[in-house]
């Protein structure tokens, strides 16, 4: 349970004294009932266990990491107190985009089995669009979902939100595919 947060317009990391050094921090305490103390002090001098390794969030380090390695990276950002929406998504992701190439190769196949005689040059232009619109609306439901915060009240919890997030370009996808397999001629 986070205890204490801390935000500051400036922190300095004093090696000399091996402390950091807060301007203008505001301090948020939580008690055990949830009640919250607000105080600001404008200079502070305090040992925190962090380094400067730990700010900012690389995607390229979380995206090269192994499962389980991002697995244990999300729980150490939780315990922290940060936002892990993006790592859950990125995990998440790491099944559902697999999927993603059944989705396109259905959705492709409904469009080749039709037969034009302008040539194939509407089939390419319908499948490049298709490909781009997927992207597009992957790329969006993900950043809403990272976004979005849900209520405490909530048909869904946050968990099952983002699992959803990362395979719902499959499901919307899969479904035009089989629509378009289906007008298909046989």
């Amino acid at each position: 349970m986070l205890e204490q947060r801390i935000l500051a317009a400036k922190a300095t990391w004093l090696e000399e004294d091996s402390v950091w050094r807060l301007i203008n921090a505001r301090i948020r305490d939580f008690d055990s009932e949830g009640n919250e103390h607000l105080r600001y002090l404008t200079r502070m001098d305090t040992a925190l266990n962090m380094n400067i390794s730990d700010f900012g969030q690389r995607s390229v380090m979380t995206s090269a990491m192994t499962t389980p390695q991002l697995r244990r990276h999300i729980d150490i950002e939780q315990r922290r107190g940060a936002k892990v929406a993006m790592l859950k998504l990125e995990q998440y992701g790491r099944t559902a985009n697999p999927f993603s190439i059944y989705v396109l190769m259905l959705i492709g196949v409904g469009i080749a089995a039709r037969k034009l005689r302008g040539g194939m040059g509407y089939h390419l232009f319908l499948a490049v669009i298709i490909g781009f619109l997927f992207v597009f609306v992957a790329k969006l439901i993900t950043v809403y979902a990272a976004s979005v915060s849900l209520s405490p009240d909530a048909l869904i919890s946050r968990e099952n939100w983002l699992l959803l997030a990362a395979w719902l370009p499959n499901l919307l996808f899969a479904m035009l595919g089989a629509v378009i397999c289906w007008k298909a001629p046989k």
